[in-house]
């Protein structure tokens, strides 16, 4: 009976140890296995740290997770430059340690260390922030080097708008119509505006420089001055073309005749001997000494006396009466008196130019 029962657990034991050794073994070659595989995707690179290159193996499977991993082992300031993958599959990396260098902005200098990144980067790794018109002494793409001393340079600029008078101008004109010293606005001046953009420009907070930029401008109207040249205050005001001397002159004539000048009125409806307007500027002349249409400058010798500018427009029986000139003054009911101020006057008749006797009939003929 016992000797059965031995029997069935020596049966027994002898069983679970081949079992036992069944899985040893089993786990064995899978162990074995599995390292076999690893063993075969293991990869290999180089990495070259102070000049000193060492080959390594590693299990990433990319360039990319090897640096990942690498990175890991060295100081967070160091940089890790990928130089390529070899032919055989080596990823090849050099190590760039940090080195110092200096940062000035806002009137404080920073001593920082980095490596292998760009001075945009080296900036915003340290939190400078820069504004749209800062200038940085090298280009933000630049790979920071030892040495360097980056110098951000805050730049500012303020504008405002401001309006700016433009003076008129004034011009002279001279004219024969008023006496000397006597002057009249013909045109009003009016000053011109210039709306302008002033920018003044600062460098860390210090003014440098300032720059105008004109947007709107209305341009100032010129002021027109007429002043006497007449030695006295001229009866006509008609307009001609000529020009007085200081004197009162004339400056340029054909001839001057000498002799007695009368002033005659007219009631309305009056016309001329030659068809022309009778108006304040017409004189009636005995035609065979001064032709219809001529153009005349009247003035007393003496000066005290000037009638002016006038066109021979009319005649009469000026010879025997010994009148060279009679002067035209106005309508009877407004200008009697003035013509009988006026007189007679030994005038300097001069002639601007010659007419040519021409008659101008109300129904439009010219002989």
């Amino acid at each position: 009976m016992l000797k059965t029962l031995y029997s069935r657990h020596g049966g027994a034991a002898t069983g679970n140890a081949a079992v036992i050794l069944s899985v040893i073994m089993a786990v064995t070659a899978v162990f074995s296995l599995s390292a076999a595989k690893y063993a075969g995707v293991l990869n290999h690179a180089t990495v070259t740290d102070n000049g000193k290159t060492v080959r390594r193996l590693t299990a990433a499977q990319t360039a990319e997770a090897f640096i990942d991993e690498l990175e890991r082992e060295i100081d967070p300031l160091d940089h890790i430059r990928y130089i390529g993958t070899s032919e055989n599959g080596s990823f090849d990396v050099e190590i760039e340690h940090a080195f110092p260098l200096t940062i000035t902005a806002d009137g404080e200098t920073n001593y920082v260390q980095a490596a292998g990144i760009t001075v945009g980067e080296l900036l915003g790794r340290e939190g400078y922030e820069l504004g749209i018109y800062d200038e940085v002494n090298y280009p933000l793409d630049t790979i920071i080097y030892m040495g360097m001393d980056i110098t951000v340079t805050r730049v500012e600029y303020r504008s405002e708008t401001r309006t700016q008078t433009i003076p008129y101008e004034t011009r002279y004109e001279d004219t024969p119509t008023m006496k000397t010293g006597d002057s009249k606005v013909v045109c009003t001046g009016v000053d011109g505006t210039s709306d302008v953009v002033i920018t003044d420009k600062y460098v860390d907070g210090v003014w440098e420089s300032s720059s105008m930029e004109y947007i709107s401008t209305t341009e100032p109207v010129e002021e027109v001055i007429a002043r006497g040249t007449a030695i006295a205050d001229p009866v006509s005001k008609r307009q001609g073309n000529f020009t007085l001397d200081e004197n009162g002159i004339p400056t340029d004539y054909e001839y001057v005749l000498y002799g007695k000048a009368t002033a005659y009125t007219a009631r309305d409806g009056h016309g001329t001997y030659s068809g022309r307007p009778l108006i304040i500027g017409s004189v009636a002349v005995d035609p065979e000494v001064i032709p219809f249409g001529s153009e005349l400058y009247i003035v007393s010798r003496d000066g005290s006396h000037v009638y002016g500018y006038a066109i021979a427009s009319d005649t009469g029986d000026l010879t025997e009466a010994g009148v060279l000139v009679d002067c035209f003054m106005g309508r009877t009911d407004e200008y009697y008196r003035d013509a009988c101020r006026w007189g007679a006057q030994f005038c300097d008749v001069y002639v601007l130019k010659e007419g040519n006797n021409s008659v101008i009939w109300r129904d439009g003929f010219i002989s």
